[in-house]
């Protein structure tokens, strides 16, 4: 089963059908990780270890296809129902009309590993290191974006 997780609410309009969506954010502030959005839904992918062996390629500067084909290993090395659910290119979508929300760091892959800021949409599944946790958003005291 899996455990639920009740994170400070924010909430902002949807650029393509304006509909609200609650949201929760985490900083990074704890340390560094990966995370990943999956390809279908709003479910994120949280890993602190993945993110040094990135970076470490990273510095060595070894080119972008072998970082993406490093990414793709790992994401295989996830039981079988995660392993295609989730891709570095992905991001948060409305949960009213399924577009996806714009991304700043799009085809910059170096930018988009550097990317702390985890956005938590009501209820998603975060799979971290730490478990797997049902993203409930408190209601009380929303604030805008």
């Amino acid at each position: 089963m899996v455990e639920k997780r009740i994170f400070p609410g924010r909430t902002t309009r949807c650029p393509s059908c304006s509909h609200e969506v609650r949201y929760s954010w985490l900083s990074g502030m704890s340390g560094s990780h990966l995370h990943f959005y999956a390809n279908d839904s709003n479910d994120v992918l949280l890993r602190a270890g993945w993110f040094a062996h990135l970076n470490a390629l990273v510095a060595q500067g070894v080119s972008d296809a072998v970082i993406l084909a490093e990414i793709d290993i790992l994401l295989a090395s996830l039981p079988p129902a995660s392993a295609n659910k989730y891709s570095v290119w992905s991001n948060v979508k409305c949960p009213n009309c399924k577009n996806e929300f714009p991304y700043r760091f799009k085809k910059n892959l170096k930018l988009r590993l550097e990317d702390t800021g985890v956005i938590l949409i009501e209820g998603c599944v975060l799979d971290s290191d730490n478990g797997v946790f049902l993203v409930e958003v408190e209601s009380t005291g929303l604030k805008g974006a």
